[in-house]
């Protein structure tokens, strides 16, 4: 794809809408749904779409790297280094994916239970939340 590409269509083959502000949102919820998988695909780390830094308290801060529609998150990470949850804004709302139940799989550490929170005007409520159940490794080369 021709690198001049959104970042949505560069990753996701998808449209970009005209409206700056439903830009900006539909930019901030794809790098937020992007991150959510890194837990479960190391690969996607290495996004060069992506600018990346280190907070003083181990946090790691992922930006769009993308001037027309900024999109931001945090990632926290446990002492071990494991993810343990990204969030960021989308609109007046802030979106929370959480990670739990890691086990080994074939040297990978991989969280098999989640869920994604949603905080807005000081409530917090859970979308969604999931459990894997079967895990099948694919090949090295992966659509990601």
């Amino acid at each position: 794809m021709d690198s001049s590409a959104n970042w949505e269509e560069r990753i996701w083959g998808l449209p970009t809408p005209s409206s700056p502000t439903r830009k900006n949102s539909l930019q901030q919820q794809l790098l937020l749904e992007y991150c959510g998988f890194m837990a479960w695909h190391p690969g996607s780390w290495l996004n060069l779409g992506l600018k990346w830094e280190s907070l003083p308290n181990g946090d790691l801060h992922a930006q769009l790297a993308n001037p027309e529609a900024p999109a931001t998150l945090t990632m926290r990470f446990d002492e071990e280094g494991l993810l343990r949850s990204l969030s960021g804004p989308v609109g007046a709302e802030t979106w929370t994916f959480s990670y739990l139940d890691f086990h080994s799989m074939q040297g990978l550490l991989v969280p098999l239970k989640w869920s994604v929170q949603i905080t807005r005007d000081g409530q917090t409520w859970t979308f969604l939340q999931g459990q894997v159940t079967d895990i099948a490794l694919n090949s090295p080369y992966s659509w990601w």
